[in-house]
């Protein structure tokens, strides 16, 4: 698959994963030292289970259409495997699922569905040179198998890699990163009178940064950041492209645990003519330029907040289908905080203002609001609550809005051995024709802890 064939070429980069709007990481001149050459399995400790949660994040499955469910829970390895220097956590789980609306069609004549959903994968985190350089890996498979009587709905498989290598001194640091996506998963679409599509695209984003601490106080550095996409579908042809950004930064640390700092990015988007219903349809190029005044603020591991906020402007050509606007100027910024409440309670939201392809204009203005809350009740159940709302507004259709919750359990049958069960709703209101839909899932399923 694509994601095979594009590992040789990428593992030599040893880059860092970064996200679509990626946030920056705060440096800090003090690794964690992993280097134990001997093979050998042992108990996993809480810091152990803090890494696991790190990598899972590399692979984390996308939230595009709040695909993401929002009350599951992972599972907790209870062991950890030591070689080569590094530490290696497998994942083996498989759900099954019901759907109500597999299509995300209008409430009229809704398609039901029944699934299977099996993940396999492993992430592993190394350190060397006396714990002043990390590398973390990723991989994780998907496959998804479906009884229902959807039209066009095919069991599909999907696979993500990704690598993130760092090195950190005294006075200078490094990041770089890559990822690389071969999705299949449905996804949501403003075509007038469709919603859903199933479609088969690569993703692949490299990171780069480079950074100096001038002072204890001070630091500056720049980075770029690279993505390509590609899509089977012709009605999704249009947003094949390359999406390319550099940034600069200057930061003041204020305290030993928070950072203040300025940033400034210009970035292109540079997008292929697609086909959709046997016409010739492009998207318009886009040139951007944005600033940002950002806060990191960490306190030990009970409170964490990243914050950005600042102006972003997009000039698009005239070489697009749709005509929209040739300028616009957005503000734009986003939040996410991360708390530790008790010993067994964690909660966590972000907020994002950005502008972002759309597939029917030249762009949208997308604001969001994610909250999850999680808890551990007794020694063997854990509890989670997720609810979100996105708000989208595209340049030449009209506005809609989505909004979900979703509730879940998982309980630890054995050392080895978790059940888990969660539910879901989910909601599109749209201005104008077609669009509504509403969406329930009912989930359950097993894992084995390693």
């Amino acid at each position: 698959m694509a994601l095979l064939r594009l590992l040789p070429v990428c593992l030599p980069l040893l880059p860092a994963l970064r996200g679509q709007e990626p946030l920056p990481v705060k440096p800090s001149p003090q690794g964690e030292v992993i280097d134990q050459p001997e093979t050998a399995v042992g108990v996993a400790s809480p810091a152990d289970l803090e890494t696991y949660e790190e990598l899972a994040d590399l692979v984390q499955v996308p939230t595009e259409i709040g695909a993401r469910r929002m009350g599951s829970i992972d599972p907790t390895p209870t062991s950890v495997l030591r070689a080569l220097g590094m530490r290696f956590f497998p994942v083996l789980r498989q759900d099954f699922q019901w759907d109500d609306n597999i299509l995300l069609e209008d409430d009229s004549s809704p398609h039901s569905a029944r699934l299977s959903l099996t993940n396999l994968g492993v992430f592993a985190r190394g350190g060397f040179w006396g714990g002043r350089g990390a590398l973390d890996i990723g991989y994780l498979l998907e496959a998804v198998a479906a009884d229902t009587s959807a039209p066009g709905y095919d069991n599909f498989v999907e696979q993500y890699g990704a690598a993130n290598f760092r090195v950190e001194g005294s006075q200078a640091y490094a990041r770089a990163g890559f990822k690389v996506e071969d999705r299949t998963q449905p996804v949501e679409i403003q075509s007038v009178g469709s919603t859903f599509a199933q479609d088969d695209r690569d993703i692949r984003s490299l990171y780069a940064q480079v950074g100096i601490v001038p002072s204890p106080r001070t630091l500056l550095d720049a980075s770029v950041d690279y993505r390509e996409t590609d899509h089977a579908r012709g009605d999704l042809a249009r947003l094949d492209g390359t999406r390319n950004e550099f940034a600069a930064r200057a930061g003041l640390r204020a305290s030993t645990d928070s950072l203040l700092y300025v940033k400034g990015a210009v970035g292109t988007w540079r997008f292929d003519d697609g086909t959709a219903g046997g016409l010739t349809t492009s998207l318009a190029d886009d040139d951007f330029v944005y600033a940002t005044v950002g806060l990191e603020w960490t306190r030990v591991q009970s409170l964490e907040i990243l914050a950005e906020v600042g102006a972003r402007r997009d000039e698009f050509d005239d070489g697009g289908t749709f005509e929209g606007e040739d300028d616009n100027t957005e503000l734009v910024g986003s939040v996410r905080a991360r708390a530790v409440v008790g010993a067994d309670t964690r909660l966590s939201g972000a907020v994002l203002r950005t502008v972002a392809p759309a597939t029917d204009s030249n762009f949208q203005l997308v604001n969001r609001l994610d909250l999850s809350l999680d808890s551990l009740f007794g020694d063997r159940l854990r509890g989670k609550g997720g609810t979100f709302y996105e708000k989208s507004d595209p340049s030449e259709q009209e506005e809609s809005e989505r909004f979900g919750l979703g509730l879940g359990l998982r309980y630890e049958l054995s050392r080895t051995l978790d059940v888990g069960a969660d539910w879901e709703w989910r909601e599109r209101k749209a201005d104008g024709s077609g669009g509504d839909y509403t969406d329930r899932r009912l989930t359950v399923g097993v894992a084995l802890r390693f």
